[in-house]
């Protein structure tokens, strides 16, 4: 288990040389995204993810002797410790090709190999350098301990996932009438964290699914600030290694959001 000070280290040094390695890609005319093969999520991998991750595991293979759970590879293991990594080297990939400053890279640190029991996670949107950290309880935004803010249905600001069918409308429609205002930014590890900055209030995903990737440091992170994020049933989410399992998540700045918008929702 890592230290707060050398888990804030390392994952500044990934954040650093993923930033220097794409500006290189990108002097010598780079297409970041070209496929590079398909990932263990079974979607397509981009060069610029291949990037991000190969730096990722380069840096942690210096010291880390546990499992790593990465979107491209799937798991690795480097040592016999019972420790677990959990990184989405990019989240918000099309964002990233297109210059669209909100993307991120994702990591999160579990001291079992079954995820848990988490102890840190670490968020950094790569298009502005806005941080998130959680160590051991306690959240950080840009070095700042922050909390979630507790605002009302009708105050709120919801994030959600791209709609893929007309059913899906509905439900935004339903949502649209009883909140403050909605936003489709393309990060579901951002939208979650900036939950826990306060910026934001809740993030809905009721149409494609996340993958653990997906969620695992940002729930960590959110949990830390005092959200809630759970299966849009209100259940727990699972750590699943297997990365073509996804669930649909709900994550608040509070308990009692999190209340009125899983009867929203299913009504």
């Amino acid at each position: 288990m890592y230290s707060k000070v050398k888990t804030l280290e390392l994952c500044r040094q990934i954040v650093e040389q993923i930033q220097e390695r794409i500006r290189l890609a990108k002097e010598r005319g780079a297409d970041l995204s070209e496929e590079w093969g398909i990932g263990a999520d079974k979607d397509a991998t981009l060069q610029i993810d291949m990037i991000a991750e190969e730096v990722a595991l380069n840096v942690l293979k210096e010291g880390f002797n546990g499992t790593i759970l990465t979107e491209e590879k799937g798991l690795e293991k480097l040592g016999k410790d019972e420790e677990l990594v959990i990184i989405d080297p990019i989240d918000g990939t099309k964002n990233a090709v297109r210059g669209y400053p909100f993307y991120a890279f994702v990591i999160s640190f579990y001291t079992d190999l079954e995820g848990k029991d988490p102890y840190a996670g670490y968020i950094n949107n790569l298009g502005n350098n806005d941080e998130f950290f959680a160590y051991q309880g306690k959240t950080y935004y840009n070095e700042k301990s922050t909390k979630t803010v507790h605002r009302e249905l009708k105050e709120a600001g919801i994030t959600l996932i791209r709609p893929t069918a007309s059913e899906h409308m509905e439900i935004i429609d339903k949502i649209r009438k009883n909140c403050k205002f909605i936003r489709i930014s393309g990060s579901a590890a951002l939208d979650v964290a900036y939950i826990a900055s306060g910026s934001m209030d809740c993030f809905i995903d009721f149409t494609r699914g996340l993958k653990t990737v997906d969620y695992a440091a940002a729930a960590y992170i959110l949990q830390c600030a005092g959200g809630v994020i759970t299966t849009l049933r209100g259940e727990k989410l699972p750590i699943n290694k297997d990365l073509t399992k996804i669930v649909n998540v709900l994550a608040t700045g509070s308990k009692e959001l999190h209340k009125k918008l899983i009867k929203l929702i299913a009504k």
